[in-house]
Parts: C-alpha cells; sequence; structure tokens
C-alpha cells in the first residue's frame, strides 16, 4: 500500500513468499520456475493473477519492457523475473528472458543452463544475440539470455547504446521482453 500511495499506480498482484529457500532454490532439484512445479500453489496463482493485471491494465497493455529489480541483493527479484517470463509463456506469448545482472548472474543457474556466453558477449561484439539465447526445455516461446562473462564495468555495458539496439531488436521479436536487472 505504501509503494502505490508514493507512486500513484495500483497494485497488479500480490506476490507470496516462494517456498524455496536459499540453497534449496540452487540445487538441482529445484530448477526451473517454480510455477511449473506446483501450479495450484497460491505463488503460481498469483502469477496467473498478475498475467491477467497485465492484460486488463491500461498501462501495461502499451509495455512491452518489463524491468524486475529490488532495493538489495537477495530480495527475489530473479524469482519474480523467471516467474512472470513463465506465466508469461504459458499463456501463448513470445517472451525472452534476460539476465542483466552481470555481478551476481543467477537465472542460468536457477533455470540450469548454461551460463558461459550471454548478454556481455553480445554488447561487446564477441557473439550475435542468436548465439547466445536458449530457449526453455518444455515453455518452447521463453527464450532466455544470461548474463555472460562478467565484465569489468558492468554499468558501462548496461548504460551503452549498444545495450539500446539489443533491447529493441528484442521487443521487435518477442512479444514481453523481461529484464532480471541488478539491485538498486
Amino acid at each position: 500500500n505504501e509503494v502505490q500511495e508514493i507512486l500513484g499506480l495500483p497494485s497488479l498482484a500480490m506476490v507470496p513468499q516462494s517456498r524455496l529457500k536459499g540453497s534449496e532454490a540452487d540445487d538441482g532439484s529445484s530448477r526451473g520456475p517454480e510455477l511449473l512445479k506446483d501450479p495450484r500453489s497460491p505463488f503460481a496463482e498469483s502469477f496467473r493473477a498478475l498475467r491477467t493485471s497485465m492484460r486488463l491494465s491500461s498501462t501495461s497493455r502499451q509495455s512491452k519492457v518489463i524491468a524486475v529489480s529490488s532495493c538489495q541483493p537477495a530480495e527475489g527479484k530473479s524469482t519474480i523475473s523467471i516467474n512472470l517470463a513463465a506465466v508469461l509463456a504459458q499463456g501463448g506469448k513470445k517472451v525472452a528472458l534476460v539476465d542483466t545482472d552481470m555481478r551476481r548472474p543467477s537465472v542460468y543457474k536457477k533455470l540450469g543452463l548454461e551460463g558461459g556466453k550471454g548478454l556481455s558477449e553480445v554488447l561487446t561484439g564477441y557473439h550475435s544475440l542468436d548465439e547466445v539465447i536458449q530457449t526453455h526445455e518444455t515453455l518452447t516461446t521463453l527464450d532466455i539470455i544470461p548474463s555472460g562473462t562478467v565484465p569489468p564495468l558492468p554499468a558501462d555495458l548496461l548504460a551503452s547504446d549498444e545495450m539500446a539496439k539489443v533491447v529493441q531488436q528484442l521487443r521487435d521479436r518477442y512479444d514481453y521482453v523481461v529484464l532480471d536487472t541488478p539491485p538498486v
């Protein structure tokens, strides 16, 4: 409620805390979007409610790029990003999930993907976007772009003209682009 008052914007959904904690979320048995593991859970239902709210909200209907951040590390932004991208893909949309947290990347670990090459290699010109995209094994309309190798100055890469070009390319190719960003 405080956030709604400060921003003057409505809340689209309330997401309960994930049942996966700390190392449980990072071990092999817990990989992937939690909403796929327990589709009837309140956690999964909250993401379906968020998807519906986004479709009905006049502000959200025009938004193709969604940045997910947090105030501090370890507040669940990657969990939110992954599950938001998954629920949008479940709704039949073509979705790109991009891990832009180059200092502490976690999307590829949480999804059990290769993390070697990704966004940082695209931004520095070592690989093309197509060379780093990985498609989710069961949600075939969900493509993931890991953060890639940790660069010396990640903030400079993310603020570059090349990043703006990559985001525009993704906007043109996907219904939604979900950016898992570093904490503020």
